[in-house]
């Protein structure tokens, strides 16, 4: 079972430009994983020894406002680099199931996410480019429901649900308001 785990993101921006080189705007993240976990679980009963599986699914889903910063390289503007900074709102989901028990556990704080890029342009409403970025948060309160009964749960601090990631990502960009 490891606290690195790999799965599904995406993110959507919506930024407004201020001037040629500033913009804000909107910015959305998702994140999906899953993992699980064979072994004996011990009743402590003296008797039974049980074989088990612990499995999660875990979505976090972040939405924030985004300070945006963008530099053209070159005369043409082929090329273009550009940051952006955000915070908002980060919630966390973890759908886990364990000993035939269904729970799930809920929790949000605010969150924080940089990233530097770049783009070339192979038309003018199209690009592709590469991104680094990182986001930043940690549960510290989680709601805890298996269908009946729902308690809130404050972790201790070594035991924060970390959402952090740092995400290297290649892709295309679609400008639909640009000719």
């Amino acid at each position: 079972y490891r606290d690195l785990k790999s799965g599904l993101s995406g993110t959507a921006d919506i930024i407004c430009l201020i001037n040629p080189y500033y913009g804000a705007g909107i910015k959305y993240k998702f994140f999906d994983t899953s993992a699980s976990l064979e072994g004996f679980f011990d009743a402590q009963d003296g008797i039974h020894l049980i074989y088990t599986t612990y499995k999660e699914q875990i979505y976090v889903n972040y939405i924030g406002a985004t300070f945006y910063y963008q530099q053209f390289i070159g005369g043409e503007e082929s090329f273009k680099f550009y940051s952006a900074f955000s915070l908002g709102l980060a919630l966390y989901r973890n759908e886990a199931e364990y000993l035939n028990g269904y729970f799930l556990l809920k929790g949000k704080n605010f969150g924080t996410g940089t990233s530097l890029g770049v783009e070339y342009f192979i038309a003018s409403c199209f690009s592709v480019g590469a991104e680094l970025s990182a986001f930043y948060s940690s549960i510290r309160k989680i709601k805890i429901t298996d269908g009946t009964n729902s308690t809130t749960v404050d972790l201790v601090k070594g035991n924060y649900e970390n959402l952090s990631r740092l995400d290297l990502s290649f892709g295309i960009r679609l400008y639909l308001w640009k000719k």
